[in-house]
């Protein structure tokens, strides 16, 4: 056993940080329609001790009103750190609108902002820091016309863990205000249980579908999607289904095969909560829009098979609002559904007792090319893009097959084939260097393809395994340099390079290694694919582990040197015939070796190419 190998043991360790967005500095704007802070905790289900109180307790249009945040009095020293709270038609108005209502015209600036949510102005207040405050008291101005019963619909939040949602506080109109209740621009279109299933007949004849996977038609998907285009009112009906027991189907139109600057339509079904959503996602995430477009919604959950239908026009607009400009200024971003879209179909949870999205932990479904929507076909999707399988594929090549054998032969074969030499140069060094050279061309490959994928997201696509791949990069980009001006054998530094050229080698086939399990790691592959994935890394794992024992022992019983020179040394006191036998030995045993690490690599690349 080489004196150095229990070293190996002490390059193990590294420390992975989670990146968690905490809104520190309040919630965003885009929480307008939802107000449910995203901190993946579960709102709390007690009794709230914090209050809204409002003076006067009814109003007059025009007129202003204190509103105060305070803990409840059975509560005296309770504080919190942030809230979110707006005006709203009261339930008991028909065609109840999702419209936020009025004004903050004055609150503390030290602890509170103001945003626009469409179509009103400076209509929502949420705090700015997490200092501590026992109340909080704002200045609302109601419209200047009658729009009836309000209710002031809060979020208060005591700590990054702590909080409640859905407090509503009610705001009357007064008796004595006699103008006639202004009808809501926007109102919500109602969710009806769905009439009859989604079949799916007519794909590929009637109206154009996407399924996912590929080996599916339909009803039977994990996720589906119908369009169907109606000249007579230039729209499209739009069908989903769902059969992964989750709690949204989200459909996207993207110009790109990348999440951000998408259109959606998500369906929701949580707790009996059902709702048909119009959002966007700015980049990898997803803003609730107020809902001027969808229409004929239907939607039904039961036995983890989640449906619904809606009507989509050809055209739709997507807002956003300048939270700084005087008075409310926003621009329209156009979805015309004549261009070629990107379909992507997602699938996941939504927060508990809410119908507000969580992030999707499987990979949503991409169409190949943009499609036609008015075009009659079957399409079927990828999960993982194109350069991205190909940055997988060449990744996996290099580092549990080439590098295997990389490592072997710089261990175990310099004696290998002793009488041959390639260029005036053993074979195993020929060997050993051609191949290192080629695991640093297909690391670099590798970096370049997910690079022109993400282009300039790629940061935000960011994860611990592209730390640790680009760490690896990295080494073994010093390792090729450091190869190419090694010191010659009687340079003092000679030894220096040796330990050096060990070390960054072994460090950079471990930390390969970390990289391949966060690979198979990250959340958006199927739960099928990680545990796969997981199970070829850990045989991988176990064979480089039995082999390279193997070859230790077989040396030890063999009781031959090896040299630590690039020059032919002829070892005494063995036989040709003997020298012979032992080269057929190792060459039939590097055959062996690399047979199993081909497998192995094979195996990886079909797991992670099945998503």
């Amino acid at each position: 056993m080489d004196y150095r190998t229990p070293l190996v043991l002490l390059v193990v360790g590294a420390c992975l940080c989670g990146l968690t967005d905490g809104f520190g500095r309040g919630a965003p704007a885009s929480t307008c329609f939802t107000r449910y802070p995203k901190h993946g905790e579960a709102a709390q289900t007690v009794d709230s001790p914090f209050v809204v109180q409002l003076s006067p307790d009814v109003y007059t249009p025009g007129q202003t009103v204190n509103v105060v945040i305070s803990q409840a009095s059975a509560n005296p020293t309770r504080q919190f750190v942030g809230f979110m709270i707006g005006a709203f038609r009261a339930s008991d108005q028909p065609g109840v609108t999702e419209e936020v209502i009025g004004e903050f015209t004055t609150v503390p600036d030290d602890k509170v902002q103001v945003f626009s949510c469409f179509p009103g102005y400076k209509n929502f207040a949420t705090h700015k820091n997490t200092d501590q405050v026992p109340r909080v008291t704002l200045t609302w101005t109601a419209p200047d016309v009658n729009v009836g019963n309000l209710t002031l619909r809060a979020t208060i939040v005591e700590n990054f863990k702590t909080f409640w949602t859905g407090l509503e506080f009610p705001l009357p109109v007064s008796g004595a205000v006699s103008e006639p209740v202004e009808t809501p621009e926007y109102q919500v279109v109602p969710v009806r249980s769905i009439v009859s299933d989604v079949k799916f007949q007519g794909c590929g004849t009637t109206k154009g579908c996407l399924f996912y996977p590929d080996n599916c038609n339909g009803p039977d998907c994990d996720a589906a999607i119908s369009f169907e285009y109606r000249e007579s009112s230039d729209d499209f009906v739009v069908e989903m289904v769902s059969n992964k027991a989750e709690d949204y189907i989200s459909v996207a139109f993207s110009q790109d095969d990348k999440m951000g600057d998408d259109e959606t339509v998500s369906c929701v079904s949580q707790g009996g909560e059902m709702s048909v959503q119009h959002g966007w996602n700015p980049k990898r995430y997803n803003e609730l829009l107020l809902n001027r477009y969808i229409t004929e919604t239907e939607i039904s959950q039961s036995d983890g098979r989640l449906q619904c239908r809606f009507v989509l026009p050809r055209v739709t607009y997507v807002y956003q609002i300048d939270q700084a400009a005087v008075p409310l200024t926003y621009t329209n971003r156009t979805y015309d559904r004549n261009l070629n879209w990107h379909l992507h179909l997602a699938w996941g949870r939504a927060y508990p007792g809410s119908n507000v999205l969580s992030r999707h932990n499987d990979a949503p479904v991409v169409t190949e090319k943009r499609v036609n929507l008015k075009v009659a076909e079957i399409y079927q999707g990828l999960t993982v893009p194109v350069l991205v399988q190909a940055h997988a594929a060449v990744m996996l090549v290099a580092w549990i097959f080439l590098t295997g054998l990389v490592t072997v032969l710089s261990r175990h074969y310099k004696d290998w084939l002793s009488e041959k030499r390639v260029g005036g140069t053993k074979v195993w060094f020929q060997l050993h260097r051609g191949v290192a050279i080629l695991v640093f061309l297909l690391t670099v490959i590798g970096i370049i393809l997910v690079f022109a994928h993400f282009g300039p997201g790629i940061q935000e696509a960011a994860d611990p395994h592209a730390y640790v791949g680009l760490t690896v990069t990295a080494l073994v980009s010093l390792q090729v340099i450091g190869g190419a001006l090694r010191p010659g054998f009687d340079n003092s530094l000679r030894p220096v390079f040796n330990w050096a050229h060990w070390f960054l080698g072994q460090a950079s086939h471990i930390l390969a290694g970390i990289t391949m399990f966060l690979a198979f790691d990250i959340s958006y592959l199927r739960s099928e694919v990680r545990e796969f994935g997981f199970a070829v890394l850990g045989v991988w794992v176990a064979v480089q582990l039995a082999w390279h024992v193997g070859f230790e022992i077989l040396k030890c019983r063999q009781k031959d040197s090896s040299s630590d020179s690039y020059e032919f040394k002829v070892t005494e006191g063995v036989s040709e015939g003997q020298q012979g036998s032992k080269s057929s030995l190792h060459s039939i045993l590097l055959v062996i070796y690399a047979v199993m690490l081909a497998a192995i690599c094979v195996a990886a690349i079909v797991a992670f190419l099945s998503q």
